[in-house]
């Protein structure tokens, strides 16, 4: 009976340490080393020291994302059938790379039937198996005869990715995707893609992503999450277990953060003492768990926590 409780102990103190490696004082927010584009401010999260860093016990310290699965085709997605009401909520997914494969809730399909994107973070195996992944329709006005291929089309802002995480209703995302295009003009589509890959937004969006990706690279190679404040208000933080992973992850990160600055309520002006209460409160070991209960996430592999998402 000993050596069972020895294993459960060595798990248990592996959680602990993981945990820890997302919590004050192993990590910090650097206030003095943001980053700017435009509306949106960035705040670097860095840990205290290398050894700081928890183990990856996860056997492979880097995942496949979807985008590059996609462009490469090791990645093959595909409709479940032609019927809209039987179809509209899954597609098919196979995962031939030899690597895991990770889905982020707010991952976009173009094409297809019509355009989509992912319910839920998804990690999914390297293997031959077919795998039924869930997904909201975001084009509301469109459902094709014949089935285009799906592209990668980034990551949705914000407050719709939250929307998401909290609901499965369709019709909420529906809603939430008519407002954006009415408040932007945008009356002629019934598609989320319109408001962030067409014209002048578009433009500055990707230009933005480069800037501020280039900005974050040059500063320090131990950064391991960012902290976004724009247009009076935090709009959330991502914090990774490992600094590869933060940089691997990093354009994802800034799409979804530039998205909902220049698509969210431009009221107000920045606080930053805003920022500095939101990550006491967020990496505070007295109050992350109730934190990220009520306003985050976390995502697992194989037992191991690798990220913690605030909202």
């Amino acid at each position: 009976m000993r050596y069972p409780i020895l294993l459960l102990f060595i798990l248990s103190l592996a959680q602990v340490t993981a945990q820890e490696a997302f919590r004050l004082p192993a990590v910090n927010v650097l206030h003095d080393s943001a980053v700017v584009c435009g509306r949106l401010t960035l705040f670097p999260i860095k840990r205290v020291t290398a050894a700081e860093a928890a183990p990856d016990s996860t056997g492979s310290s880097r995942f496949l994302l979807l985008r590059e699965g996609l462009k490469t085709g090791s990645v093959a997605i595909k409709e479940r059938g032609p019927f809209m009401l039987d179809n509209i909520g899954q597609v098919l997914v196979e995962n031939n790379s030899n690597k895991p494969l990770l889905i982020r809730s707010g991952d976009i399909l173009l094409g297809g039937r019509q355009d989509r994107v992912f319910a839920r973070d998804t990690l999914l195996e390297p293997g031959t198996q077919v795998h039924t992944v869930p997904v909201f329709c975001i084009e509301e006005g469109r459902w094709s005869k014949r089935e285009k291929p799906f592209a990668y089309g980034g990551q949705v802002a914000t407050g719709l990715q939250q929307l998401i995480d909290s609901t499965q209703n369709q019709t909420l995302i529906w809603n939430a995707i008519r407002q954006l295009l009415q408040e932007r003009n945008q009356r002629g589509s019934t598609s989320y893609a319109a408001l962030t890959h067409k014209g002048k937004t578009a433009d500055t969006l990707r230009a933005c992503l480069a800037e501020l990706q280039q900005q974050l690279i040059g500063k320090d190679s131990n950064y391991c999450g960012i902290l976004a404040v724009a247009n009076g208000k935090v709009l959330g933080a991502d914090l990774l277990l490992s600094e590869s992973l933060f940089y691997q992850t990093l354009p994802l990160l800034l799409e979804k953060y530039l998205a909902e600055a220049w698509l969210g309520s431009t009221a107000g002006k920045e606080d930053y003492r805003n920022a500095t209460a939101y990550a006491a409160e967020m990496l505070s070991p007295a109050s992350q768990q109730r934190f990220l209960a009520k306003r985050g996430k976390r995502l697992y592999f194989k037992g191991q926590l690798i990220q913690i998402t605030g909202f």
